[in-house]
């Protein structure tokens, strides 16, 4: 908790990182930087976003450019070593069937699941935004860069900054999944500008899903409603198949654990503005009151009043309100925009 909070890095942790931050989520990210897109979107811009993924990222940590890292900070020679003694000297080896091959030492990687390694991997790339000039927000190792795309010298741009991270990377020892990395073009009259990241030319796409929320080229969110409602779906038959009980005891808290969390991640960003969307949602919610023994003629309004429970169409607006309401408040930090 005091690494996490001590600013040991210059400019630690950047605004623009939002994994593994104290009072930052996947949904401050996501509302944060497309409202920056939509901003642009709506005085007539044209957009690109690219979305970066980096290979087997935690895994791929170096030891020793982690520690000389750390050393540039203003960490004491006795925390280094601390933090040297715990990350390195370890070996491992693979057996099969009894077969065993040689010892190798482990010069890479974070510990997942401990405290301190997603601290320890926010260190290494907190400082791939030096000399970028457009847009970046990160949430861990997910990365998305952004920038105007209206005339060729702001595409330009966005290639100089993508060949600046390419060059970040060869320094750093991480790996870019080229396969991986998208380019989402939004904008009615957008050139779909071809981008290279070192010798490989990135894939277009018209839709992508970043931080589990599907957003396509027209900023539109039914996809999203779509896979919410089908992942919230595949649930019901689940819990019809494995709890014998339908009782409201039952069936209710199963429903506010298991599926309306699927309906429900990150809605503030994606709440859905058409009938057919809210419909697609409420849906599911009929679906699963309708389990709950004694309520199967019941019409679907008395049941939800019988439980406590609002349509997804009321529960729209307290979500909208809370959404308003946190950026009046100042409670949501913004990515990095771009610069100049």
């Amino acid at each position: 908790k005091r690494l996490s909070k001590r600013p040991f890095l210059t400019d630690w942790p950047r605004d623009s990182q939002h994994g593994f931050v104290a009072g930052r989520s996947c949904l401050i990210n996501l509302i944060s930087f497309y409202d920056q897109v939509t901003y642009h979107l709506d005085k007539g811009a044209d957009i690109d976003v690219v979305y970066l993924d980096f290979k087997k990222a935690f895994n791929l940590v170096s030891h020793d450019h982690l520690l000389a890292k750390l050393a540039n900070g203003s960490f004491g020679f006795t925390t280094i070593r601390w933090l040297g003694n715990w990350l390195c000297g370890k070996s491992q080896r693979v057996g099969v069937h009894g077969s065993q091959l040689l010892w190798c030492p482990v010069t890479s990687g974070v510990p997942q699941g401990s405290v301190l390694g997603p601290i320890l991997f926010n260190i290494p790339i907190n400082d791939v935004n030096i000399r970028v000039r457009s847009g970046l927000a990160k949430f861990a190792n997910d990365t998305k860069l952004w920038g105007i795309a209206f005339t060729l010298d702001d595409r330009k741009v966005i290639q100089a900054d993508l060949d600046r991270l390419r060059k970040w990377v060869d320094k750093n020892p991480m790996v870019f999944n080229t396969e991986k990395c998208k380019v989402l073009h939004l904008g009615k009259k957008n050139p779909h500008h071809a981008y290279r990241l070192g010798s490989a030319t990135l894939a277009n796409t018209t839709d992508e899903r970043a931080l589990g929320v599907m957003i396509d080229y027209k900023m539109n969110v039914s996809l999203q409603c779509d896979a919410a409602a089908s992942k919230a779906s595949k649930m019901l038959p689940c819990i019809h198949r494995c709890f014998s009980s339908k009782s409201q005891d039952v069936i209710l808290p199963l429903y506010s654990a298991l599926v309306r969390p699927q309906l429900e991640y990150c809605v503030h960003f994606w709440a859905p503005k058409f009938k057919k969307d809210t419909e697609k949602l409420e849906r599911v919610q009929k679906r699963a009151t309708h389990m709950i023994r004694g309520q199967e003629n019941t019409p679907y309004d008395e049941r939800l009043r019988a439980m406590g429970f609002f349509s997804m169409e009321k529960r729209k607006l307290p979500i909208s309100l809370s959404r308003v309401l946190s950026r009046i408040w100042g409670n949501v930090s913004s990515p990095e925009r771009p610069k100049g």
